[in-house]
């Protein structure tokens, strides 16, 4: 009985929105957070997290003509295929 009363207090706790909705919107990160995010995790050898910085489909190249990804799959592959070390130094918007 305690623990049906115990759930049932969460489950009402999580219905609950919470806040006085005077909270901002948090602003998405800019192109070059995202891009530095991306090649730390790649020189971290961390993949799977070098993987979340992209949505599919999506448009990369390395020293090639533009290639379209529509996979996971093909995404690691592309970015296994990538040198070691990169960091990012700047950005430039065209």
């Amino acid at each position: 009985m305690r623990r049906a009363a115990f759930l049932l207090a969460m489950l009402g706790l999580a219905a609950c929105g919470g806040g006085s909705g005077d909270a901002k919107p948090t602003p998405p990160p800019s192109p070059a957070s995202v891009i530095r995010g991306w090649a730390d995790a790649l020189r971290a050898g961390d993949m799977a997290k070098a993987g979340t910085f992209f949505a599919l489909p999506a448009v990369v190249s390395n020293g090639t003509p533009p290639l379209t990804v529509r996979t996971r799959a093909e995404l690691a592959a592309f970015d296994r295929a990538l040198p070691c070390g990169a960091r990012l130094l700047r950005t430039v918007r065209h």
